[in-house]
């Protein structure tokens, strides 16, 4: 999908190298906030709930797998909210 690939490409700008493997993993995780967050503050709560939610799923899943290679460095966090 459209967001995944944004990070994907946003990863490659700035860490890309040929001693860098970017792997890109997807995992639909609670906002912990309205399902249509308002303002600035309900939004960025909400990406960051997701990032921290998608870093432990992907934890858990590499510990599942007991692959500690496939332990993530970064998690990111997509939310898309209202502003007045």
């Amino acid at each position: 999908p459209c967001k995944i690939e944004a990070v994907r490409r946003a990863f490659d700008q700035i860490f890309s190298s040929d001693d860098v493997k970017i792997v890109i993993s997807s995992h639909s995780v609670p906002s912990g906030v309205a399902d249509q967050p308002f303002g600035d503050e309900q939004t960025r709560e909400g990406a960051k709930n997701r990032a921290l939610a998608a870093y432990n799923a992907a934890c858990s899943e590499a510990a599942e797998k007991n692959c500690l290679e496939d332990m993530p460095d970064f998690a990111v966090g997509l939310e898309g909210g209202l502003e007045k």
